[in-house]
């Protein structure tokens, strides 16, 4: 139970970064929606935004994840390790950035944004400043330094907010409305939206300034022996988050291709899409919290069997709240529709279907711990390319015949293949007492509830688009919660009296 309470301690810290940085992220929703109301104009951002995700983990491969492992070993000095794989990303960032700049005009143009080379510019530049502090956060994370890490993710979420609002909130509407004519000075409607990739480029520039000490503080060696060895680690982990990247953004990317109409309605599209999407990113919250807290954890501990029950009751335990979370978002939906503007309302269907794609999420993160422990990283590319590829046809079926609908549920049937084959395979070579049967209900009830409540209210299953604030709604939907939250507590009773060193005899 000390090393429950120790790991879920550190993803509070954690998590709370992580949870604060997508809330004041999450605050910018309504911000671009309500700024922006017509869906078209946001959809370049969505879309920019899906590349970098990809780009990014070309830009990292996996080295994190190889310093974790290889610095966690006995006979291996953790400084050398670090400094190896930091001269790594900072080498091909640095190319990336560049190259970026130097062909930003035929970048924009390959992803149908022709004109747009500045954004491109300024988002290679963010992409390359990222990549690089993603070391330094690291080491902290690795050190044990949570609060120190939590210090600077913070401040480079204040900025990025504070200056999407300054610009967005104060100097647009001076600049349109006739007010002040210093902030009016300060827009310039031609930029539009490339004040969000500015913003960033601004905070991820002082991240990179508070990521230095950790720097300096350490003498930098490459050795590139041990590269060779943490690369052949980490190059079938790029592979697992390429094809990752493709379960997760592949539909933001493809939709203005497979719809069936003309580009500016794909684009109104993409941009309900990409909306409504924002709010199923509650569950990805959770994913992260566990995902900062889980990797060091465990990677460092390769050899010991004492995690395994460990590792089992953490996908329990993400698996009930993940069921909070579900419902908390589907249940009161009359009120968390409104971070975004009304003209996105009509994209609304897809957020319980995206919410669910995350819980099934979630799970993978969890079941991919066994092929990292285990060094079968190859295994696990091999899985997650297997999920890619029924992403990419589910998309290319389903997305031409039933819309955008049809990415939510690709997304759903990749993670679900996902966590099927990664659980099959897994048993085999690292054997984790998963509690199965529990894992079932807590993949169930929250959909039962749902189904129940918006029945009872609608008088149709599941229908979230009529689902409003009327007078039965606060009563049902306050029930569905406490009744999920009951019967986890019922199930969950012996841990949480673990947890709190007491039994369920004297409580």
């Amino acid at each position: 139970m000390a090393s429950l309470r120790k790991l879920l301690g550190q993803t509070a810290i954690y998590g709370f970064t992580h949870v604060l940085g997508r809330v004041l992220n999450f605050a910018l929703t309504p911000l671009y929606t309500y700024t922006f109301t017509d869906a078209e104009s946001l959809a370049p951002v969505w879309l920019f935004y899906a590349y970098i995700g990809f780009i990014t983990i070309l830009l990292q491969h996996a080295m994190a994840i190889a310093f974790f492992r290889f610095a966690g070993k006995d006979n291996q000095d953790k400084d050398v390790v670090f400094g190896t794989a930091l001269c790594s990303v900072m080498v091909i960032s640095l190319f990336a950035g560049i190259g970026l700049s130097l062909f930003s005009q035929e970048v924009a143009a390959f992803a149908g944004q022709p004109g747009k080379g500045s954004w491109v510019r300024i988002l290679g530049w963010v992409l390359a400043l990222d990549a690089i502090a993603y070391l330094p956060l690291a080491r902290l994370r690795f050190d044990e330094r949570p609060k120190s890490f939590a210090g600077i993710q913070i401040t480079e979420i204040v900025t990025n907010l504070s200056l999407n609002v300054f610009f967005l909130g104060f100097c647009k509407p001076a600049y349109e409305n006739g007010g002040s004519e210093f902030l009016a000075s300060l827009y310039n409607p031609s930029i539009g939206v490339g004040y969000i990739f500015i913003s960033n480029l601004v905070a991820s520039s002082i991240k990179m300034g508070l990521v230095l000490p950790v720097i300096r503080r350490i003498r930098l060696v490459f050795s590139k022996d041990l590269w060779k060895q943490m690369f052949a680690y980490a190059f079938p982990l790029v592979i697992v988050g390429f094809a990752g990247m493709i379960n997760e953004l592949l539909d933001r990317v493809v939709l203005t291709h497979l719809l069936p109409f003309d580009l500016v309605t794909n684009n109104y599209y993409l941009g309900l899409y990409g909306a409504n999407y924002k709010l199923a990113m509650f569950m990805a919250l959770l994913i992260q919290a566990f995902r900062y807290a889980a990797d060091p954890y465990f990677l460092s501990k390769p050899g010991d069997k004492s995690t395994h029950p460990l590792i089992a009751q953490s996908l329990t335990i993400f698996m009930a709240l993940g069921g909070f979370v579900f419902l908390g978002i589907t249940l009161f939906m009359p009120v968390v529709r409104h971070f975004i503007a009304p003209e996105y309302w009509p994209g609304l269907y897809i957020v319980p279907i995206l919410l669910y794609a995350n819980l099934f999420l979630g799970v993978v993160v969890n079941l991919g711990i066994w092929y990292k422990v285990s060094d079968k990283t190859w295994l696990g590319a091999y899985i997650t390319l297997f999920g890619a590829a029924i992403t990419i046809g589910a998309n290319l079926f389903l997305v031409p015949r039933i819309g955008m609908v049809g990415a939510a549920w690709s997304t759903v049937l990749s993670y679900g293949c996902i966590a099927v084959l990664s659980a099959s395979i897994g048993r085999r070579y690292l054997p984790i007492p998963y509690q199965w049967s529990r894992l079932a209900v807590y993949l169930l009830l929250p959909l039962v509830i749902y189904g129940l409540v918006t029945y009872l209210i609608t008088g149709h299953i599941g229908d979230i688009v009529r689902y409003t604030l009327s007078p039965s709604f606060w009563p049902f939907a306050l029930a569905g919660v406490v009744l999920y939250g009951a019967l986890t507590v019922f199930l969950e009773r012996p841990t949480l009296a673990r947890l709190f060193k007491t039994s369920p005899t004297n409580r």
